[in-house]
């Protein structure tokens, strides 16, 4: 079984900004009589939808993980 990684934010900000240029990118080939304006708002609005959807599902799958191979989750610290 392939290991996963704890989920981590820096790793899903990578993700987006990887993904980012490639929904701009479709969203003018796509749609070419919008202007550019419109299609970067449009990949800002799904880029920050994504981050904490892929943040989730980061979690999902490593949680999945810990339960198949008998681990316990580390504790959650939390400083107030």
């Amino acid at each position: 079984m392939r290991k996963v990684d704890p989920p981590s934010w820096n790793r899903v900000i990578r993700r987006a900004v990887i993904l980012a240029p490639a929904i701009f990118f479709a969203l003018t080939l796509l749609n070419k009589k919008q202007s550019a304006a419109t299609h970067l708002a449009v990949t800002a609005f799904y880029t920050a939808i994504f981050v904490p959807f892929m943040y989730l599902l980061d979690r999902a799958m490593y949680r999945t993980y810990l339960k198949r191979t008998g681990q316990t989750p580390p504790a959650a610290t939390r400083q107030r």
